[in-house]
C-alpha cells in the first residue's frame, strides 16, 4: 500500500487474489507488516465467507526507493488481536472546535540534482537570472480556511546552486499574494530554509500564489536557485475532502461536515495502536452529513471516512517457498529473475574454471530480509552473509538501476537491482556507489569483488554475456592503448597517462596517443582503429563526462555505437568524471553505449559514477594499472586490492573508494 489510511478488503476480493478464506474462524486471520502483528477489525460471523471484510489502519512507506508497504494476511494458530474500541459517546456539554491546524505541503519533485546540498536530489523549479530581475509564480489551493486574519506560516525551502568568489552571491525575494514576506541574502550551494509569519488577510481561500523573485544584484555573473519545497500552516474547518478527514487536534468531542454517507467509520491513533469508535453520531445536513464523536481531550490524530471511500490495498498472491540461499559459492551473482536464465552460458562456463557459483533471485532477499519491501539493504545484508558465511569472494548485480524510483519523471523506467548511494565528496551528495555492497564492516572500502551488469533487457543480457565469454577466448591478448586530454593548463594528463603506461609489462604492445601531441581527429582515428581491430585493454584519462572523453570530442556515445570490433571486445578503464554513470532513467549513456550497442565495444568498463579529482585517480591508477594486467588477476580483485592499498594512505578518497566501480563481470580476468 501506498497511501496511509484506513483500509478494508473483502472476502470476495482476496478470493479473486487468490487466498480463499472460506470457513476460515475470524479470530486466526493474521496480518503483520515488517515482523509485527497489526490489529485488525474482522467484519464477520465468527467464520469468514462471503460478505465478510477486514478493515486495519495501513502506513505507506516514504524512502529513496519506494512508498509502497507490504502486510502479509495469513491463517495461523495465533490470529491478531482486535482493534480497541471506544464505546464512549459524545456529550452535549462538550465544546466542539471550530477549526484545527492543517498543514498543507507543495513538494513537486520535477527534477532531479545529484548535488543537491540537502537530504533529496529532487527538486521543484530551477531559478536563474544574469542581471535582469525575474520571478517565478507557484499556486496552488487552500480549502477550508477557517480565518484569512488567523495566524498563519509559510516554510520554505530553497538552495543555491551557483558558488561565485562573491558573497553573498544569491538574493531571493518572497511574496505571497502580493504581499512582501522576505528579502534573502545567502552564499553558495547550501540549502536555505525559511519560516515567515504570515500577515493578518495574506492567505485566501481558494488560489493562492507564491512569487519568487531573484533581483540578479549581487554581482556575480548569474545567480541560480532552485526552489526544493513549501508548505502552508493555517487554521482549517473540519469539512471532509473527498469523503474524508485525517486531522490531529484536541478536544473532548469532535463535529466533521461534508460527507457524502451516513456509513462513517472513525478511528484514533493512541499511544497503543489505532482505536475505533464505536459511538459516532451522524447527521443529515445541507444535502451532507457530519458526524460527531469523542476526543481525549489530548492532542490526538483522527481518521474520518465513509465506508465507501476506504482504501483498497493492491493484492499479490504469493507461493510459500524456501529458496536456497546457504549455498556455498564463491562467485554469488544476484539478478532480478527477469534475467536469471539468460545467465545459464556465463554460469557453466564460470563452474568449468573451477569456481562455485550461486544465482539468487533478489526478489527472495527482500522477502529474506525486508519482508518483501523493496529495499537495497536487503541485497547488503545477504550480502555480508555470504562473505562470513558462504565463502564468497565474487558478486555480481545483474540488473540495472534508474534514480527515478518513484517514476516522479513518468518515464516508467524501473529499478531491477536498486543501488546504494553515497556523498563522495563537497559537491557530489547522490553517487550510486556499488562498492557500498561490498563494504560490510563500514569502512568505505570493499571487502569483496563486485561487478555490475547494467542490463534493462533480455537482449542486453546476451551481449554482456556473449562479450564476457568472447574476451575470456581472445587472440589479441597483452595489447593495451592509452590515450589522454590535453593539458588544461593546471593537470597534465599526458604525464598521468604516461605513468600508468610505465606499469605495463615489458612483454605488452603499448599504443600511446596523447592530445597533447595530436590533433583531436588524428588521436580519435588512432583511438578508434585500436578499438575496432582489437584491443585487450583501453584507458582514457582526462576530462569527461557521462556520455564523453574530454570536452574537445575524442570521443562520445555516438562513437562508442559505431565501433565495429565485432567478436573482439575490449576493457575500457576511464580515468575521468561520471563515466560508469548508469542510473539515468531518460539518458543512454557512454557506459550503456560502450555495452550494449551490438556486439561490439567493451567487454567490461570501469570507471567513476562520480565527480573525481585527478589525484585521486592518478593515485588509484597507478596501483590499479599493473593489477589489472598481472596474470591470472580478476578485474574485481585487482580493483579491490588497489583501492584496500590507496585507502591506508589515503581513506578520504571517497571520490574513487566509493565512487569508482565496474561494470562487468568481477571474475573477468584481462591476462589469463
Amino acid at each position: 500500500m501506498d497511501q496511509t489510511g484506513l483500509y478494508r478488503v473483502g472476502y470476495e476480493a482476496l478470493r479473486r487474489a487468490g487466498l480463499d478464506l472460506t470457513g476460515v474462524p475470524t479470530d486466526r486471520i493474521r496480518l503483520t507488516n515488517r515482523g509485527r502483528v497489526v490489529p485488525v477489525r474482522v467484519i464477520g460471523k465468527g467464520v469468514f465467507g462471503p460478505g465478510s471484510s477486514i478493515e486495519f489502519y495501513g502506513e505507506a512507506l516514504d524512502t529513496l526507493y519506494t512508498d509502497t508497504n507490504i502486510y502479509t494476511l495469513q491463517v495461523s494458530r495465533d490470529g491478531s488481536p482486535p482493534v480497541a474500541v471506544d464505546t464512549r459517546a459524545p456529550s452535549k456539554r462538550f465544546r466542539l472546535p471550530l477549526a484545527y491546524s492543517e498543514t498543507l505541503v507543495v513538494d513537486n519533485p520535477k527534477a532531479y540534482a545529484n548535488y543537491a546540498p540537502g537530504d533529496d536530489a529532487w527538486y521543484d523549479t530551477s531559478m536563474l537570472v544574469y542581471t535582469t530581475p525575474k520571478s517565478w509564480d507557484f499556486p496552488f489551493e487552500v480549502d477550508g480556511l477557517a480565518d484569512p486574519n488567523a495566524a498563519a506560516r509559510l516554510e520554505l525551502v530553497v538552495w543555491g546552486v551557483t558558488d561565485w568568489p562573491q558573497s553573498p552571491d544569491h538574493h531571493l525575494r518572497v511574496s505571497l499574494n502580493g504581499i512582501a514576506l522576505a528579502d534573502e541574502l545567502f552564499d553558495g550551494l547550501v540549502e536555505q530554509p525559511l519560516t515567515l509569519n504570515l500577515p493578518a488577510g495574506t492567505l485566501r481561500e481558494g488560489t493562492n500564489t507564491l512569487t519568487l523573485s531573484l533581483p540578479g544584484d549581487t554581482g556575480a555573473q548569474w545567480d541560480m536557485i532552485n526552489l526544493d519545497h513549501f508548505s502552508l500552516t493555517y487554521r482549517r474547518v473540519f469539512a471532509a475532502r473527498d469523503g474524508k478527514l485525517n486531522f490531529t487536534a484536541k478536544a473532548k468531542a469532535f463535529k466533521v461536515t461534508g460527507l457524502p454517507g451516513r456509513n462513517v467509520i472513525v478511528y484514533r491513533l493512541g499511544q497503543n495502536g489505532p482505536v475505533r469508535l464505536a459511538k459516532v453520531a451522524v447527521r443529515a445536513e445541507g444535502g451532507a452529513y457530519s458526524a460527531t464523536f469523542v476526543g481525549t481531550g489530548k492532542l490526538d490524530t483522527y481518521l474520518v471516512t465513509v465506508a465507501g471511500r476506504m482504501n483498497a490495498p493492491r493484492l499479490e498472491s504469493l507461493p510459500v517457498r524456501e529458496p536456497d540461499l546457504e549455498s556455498p559459492a564463491r562467485f554469488l551473482i544476484i539478478a532480478h529473475p527477469d534475467f536469471i536464465p539468460g545467465l545459464e552460458p556465463l554460469v557453466q562456463t564460470r563452474r568449468s574454471e573451477g569456481l562455485s557459483v550461486r544465482v539468487v533471485d533478489v526478489t527472495d532477499l527482500y522477502a529474506r530480509y525486508t519482508y518483501g519491501i523493496f529495499d537495497p539493504q536487503a541485497i547488503r545484508d545477504y550480502i555480508a552473509f555470504a562473505h562470513a558465511n558462504l565463502g564468497t569472494e565474487y558478486v555480481l548485480l545483474v540488473g540495472g538501476d534508474t534514480y527515478d524510483y518513484h517514476d516522479y519523471l513518468g518515464r516508467g523506467s524501473l529499478s531491477f537491482i536498486p543501488s546504494l548511494y553515497a556523498t563522495t565528496g563537497d559537491i557530489a551528495k547522490f553517487v550510486p556507489a556499488d562498492p557500498l555492497y561490498a563494504d560490510v564492516d563500514g569502512d568505505n572500502l570493499p571487502d569483496l569483488a563486485i561487478g555490475r551488469f547494467p542490463v534493462r533487457t533480455a537482449a542486453e543480457l546476451e551481449l554482456m554475456v556473449q562479450k564476457t565469454l568472447a574476451y575470456g577466448s581472445k587472440d589479441y591478448g597483452r595489447t593495451a592503448v592509452f590515450a589522454s586530454d590535453q593539458h588544461d593548463g593546471v593537470v597534465s594528463f599526458k604525464k598521468i597517462s604516461q605513468r600508468l603506461a610505465a606499469g605495463m609489462p615489458a612483454s605488452w604492445t603499448v599504443e600511446s596517443l596523447h592530445l597533447d601531441d595530436l590533433g583531436v581527429a588524428t588521436a580519435r582515428t588512432e583511438l578508434l582503429d585500436a578499438m575496432n581491430r582489437g584491443t585487450a585493454l583501453v584507458t582514457f584519462t582526462g576530462h569527461s563526462g557521462p556520455a564523453a572523453w574530454t570536452f574537445s570530442g575524442l570521443f562520445n556515445t555516438g562513437h562508442a555505437s559505431g565501433l565495429t570490433n565485432v567478436g573482439r571486445p575490449f576493457v575500457a578503464v576511464q580515468w575521468g568524471c561520471w563515466n560508469t554513470y548508469y542510473v539515468d532513467p531518460v539518458n543512454n549513456y557512454l557506459v550503456q553505449s560502450l555495452l550494449f550497442a551490438g556486439d561490439r565495444g567493451a567487454a567490461a568498463v570501469l570507471g567513476a559514477s562520480t565527480l573525481t579529482g585527478s589525484d585521486s585517480e592518478a593515485l588509484l591508477g597507478v596501483l590499479l594499472t599493473p593489477k589489472l594486467v598481472a596474470p591470472g588477476m580478476s578485474l574485481g580483485q585487482a580493483l579491490q586490492e588497489a583501492k584496500s592499498e590507496l585507502a591506508q594512505s589515503h581513506p578520504e578518497m571517497l571520490d574513487v573508494l566509493l565512487g569508482w566501480t565496474l561494470m562487468g563481470d568481477p571474475t573477468l580476468v584481462i591476462d589469463p
